[in-house]
């Protein structure tokens, strides 16, 4: 199955309304949460190797809160987590790989362009690819624990979400890197920051974000839960 095709749904077909006021309504209705979450995606990150499982599990909870149904943040990521280990961990790897190329490839040409001109060329082309990548990660994840598709399947779909969804998908990816570029910069004083908040709202974000995309162009809307 692929996009268009249908997967396995777990919603009906959200409304088209602004996800900007339901992402800040969200955040406030469930701070707490939030929190909890934020630790707990922490905590199973600490053996690095399990960052993309935490991805997926982390995807899971705040992907329900954006389709605004029931959820348990421990239950609801522990089974995310558990049941899409697999190609959670081979997702992540994936983008990280691919990411951290294209951030050494635009440092690289960057600095060469301040030499020679000619090679913003090749820079331009390359950061276009990572603004590809980033849009496609804004899916990637509540994808992956929405449906059932090959991890093949689901990396073509996020990549074609990030593009059909650009007037969400854009908003939150910049919105993502921007706090976390402001986080950076601030450290230490944002250091409770990330600790407590900014990972699930992050996720909860790309979630709001990518959601109607997934459920219009992906899951059958007259599939069961």
């Amino acid at each position: 199955m692929n996009l268009w095709s249908g997967g396995r749904a777990d919603a009906p077909l959200p409304d088209a309304a602004d996800r900007l006021p339901l992402f800040l309504r969200l955040c406030v209705r469930h701070f707490g949460e939030l929190v909890k979450l934020n630790l707990l995606f922490l905590l199973c990150c600490l053996p690095v190797v399990t960052i993309g499982p935490a991805c997926a599990g982390l995807a899971r909870v705040t992907t329900l809160m954006a389709r605004e149904q029931p959820f348990f943040v421990l239950h609801d990521f522990k089974r995310a987590f558990c049941k899409n280990w697999k190609q959670a961990l081979s997702a992540g790897l994936l983008f990280a790989v691919l990411g951290a190329g294209l951030w050494a490839g635009l440092s690289v040409y960057r600095a060469a362009a301040r030499q020679i001109p000619a090679f913003w060329a090749a820079w331009l082309p390359m950061a276009c690819a990572g603004a590809v990548l980033g849009l496609a990660a804004v899916s990637l994840f509540a994808l992956l624990v929405s449906v059932d598709l090959p991890l093949r399947a689901v990396c073509k779909d996020a990549l074609l979400l990030g593009l059909l969804n650009l007037r969400r998908t854009l908003p939150a990816c910049a919105l993502v890197l921007l706090a976390g570029a402001a986080c950076i910069q601030l450290l230490p004083l944002s250091a409770p920051v990330l600790l407590l908040f900014f990972f699930s709202a992050a996720a909860l974000a790309c979630s709001c974000a990518a959601w109607p995309g997934i459920a219009r162009h992906v899951v059958r809307p007259d599939i069961g839960t």
